[in-house]
């Protein structure tokens, strides 16, 4: 059935992000979908893979989906009975429980209207996702932990692989800032705790993607718990995860990760190093417009201590040929081959790194366009950087 007035997916959660409609009619109009026969275009795509990206756009939305495939027969082989007519009101009333409910309330609900929607698994998992979106965490955990997982629940929350683009956001949280799933939006922490009761339950699959969002937690003790637990599951971490907590993550996070990365006393890595990751990471630390020091400093108290080691590049040879328009954005991103921590710390402004960098040895080097970074903060105008070379003696011709 399609109509006029009825709101497909796209539709409903704009309209509902930008405050046209409330939150009531934004949750009538996605479980229309399953109550009512509404059909749009975009229902044509309903799959795995929509549900995927759905999951990491609007949560409650890709739950309503899986609700769909289930009534649909396309999570187990055979289709499941259509859902009671009388169901929905009651399934709507207890989805705007969520905000600030318990399971007391949604029972009681549940009893009232004769319906039996807490012990229907694919509604469950609905109200576990709103609970989540809601910010109600409370309500969520004791459902994940006392009831086993829904249909279709890891195409909810954990869909396969690395999930599209979208599956984790730059989000700020309170001072701070997070890789997270874009639900926790606006809560107190990016949810690790919340990923890890799902993971013990078989709620949610372990996934790669879930180590930034761990490494990078406000909530220093969730982040480490997940950690761990992604490596008993044999996620085994990688060189963005370490990037990422050196961006972004608290230092007792930062300092796991390194113990985790980097071999302490000879024992085997988790991944394999070589001097130019090592040099990577360490330009990571300053890439940045003020700050940066006491990620360095654990970066050396780890073993990557090379503030002078560049790779070795050679302009001659044509695959190292790099265009005019690809040069200017890798100078504007502190990027060109062959620059130092200090070429970095330099383009971006960051005083108090190149401060640091001089005081413990590093050197004039000069990057792929030849300069020194006191050349590169003079084209990047970054006029205080200049005064500390000045006062540290060194000029444009030095090497």
């Amino acid at each position: 059935m399609t109509s006029d007035e009825s709101y497909c997916f796209w539709k409903n959660k704009y309209a509902w992000k930008r405050g046209e409609i409330p939150l009531e009619r934004y949750l009538r109009n996605g479980l229309s979908h399953v109550f009512a026969g509404v059909h749009h275009s975009e229902d044509e795509r309903l799959g795995e893979t929509d549900v995927a990206c759905w999951a990491f756009e609007d949560i409650v939305m890709a739950g309503i989906k899986v609700c769909m495939m289930h009534f649909r027969g396309h999570l187990g082989p055979s289709p499941a009975s259509p859902p009671p007519p009388e169901a929905e009101d009651a399934l709507l009333e207890i989805l705007l429980k969520c905000e600030s409910g318990n399971m007391n309330i949604l029972q009681s609900v549940d009893q009232s209207r004769g319906t039996s929607i807490l012990y229907t698994p694919i509604f469950r998992q609905l109200i576990i996702a709103m609970a989540l979106s809601r910010g109600n965490r409370e309500l969520a955990k004791y459902m994940i932990d006392q009831y086993p997982p829904g249909p279709g629940h890891e195409l909810l929350f954990s869909p396969e692989k690395d999930g599209p683009a979208t599956n984790t956001r730059l989000t700020k949280f309170g001072e701070r800032k997070a890789l997270s799933h874009p639900l926790f939006e606006g809560q107190v922490d990016n949810g690790c705790e919340i990923w890890s009761a799902m993971i013990r339950s078989g709620w949610a699959a372990p996934r790669k993607y879930m180590l930034a969002w761990a490494a990078t937690s406000p909530s220093v003790g969730a982040g480490i718990e997940l950690l761990k637990l992604l490596a008993e599951h044999d996620v085994k971490l990688e060189r963005s995860v370490v990037w990422s907590a050196i961006a972004y993550g608290q230092l007792p996070l930062l300092d796991y990760v390194l113990a985790q990365y980097v071999p302490d006393n000879g024992d085997p890595l988790t991944c394999p190093i070589d001097e130019a990751e090592a040099h990577e990471f360490l330009k990571s630390a300053v890439r940045r417009k003020r700050g940066g020091i006491e990620q360095i400093e654990l970066l050396l108290k780890h073993g990557i201590n090379d503030i002078n080691w560049v790779p070795n590049f050679d302009r001659r040879d044509p695959k190292n040929s790099i265009g005019c328009r690809d040069l200017v954005e890798m100078e504007l991103n502190a990027n060109l081959p062959q620059q130092t921590p200090l070429h970095v710390a330099a383009t971006c402004g960051n005083v108090d790194a190149v401060e640091w960098l001089i005081k413990r040895g590093a050197l004039p080097l000069r990057d792929y366009l030849g300069n020194t970074p006191y050349d590169t903060a003079k084209i990047m105008k970054q006029e205080e950087v200049m005064a500390v070379f000045v006062k540290h003696g060194w000029k444009s011709s030095e090497r």
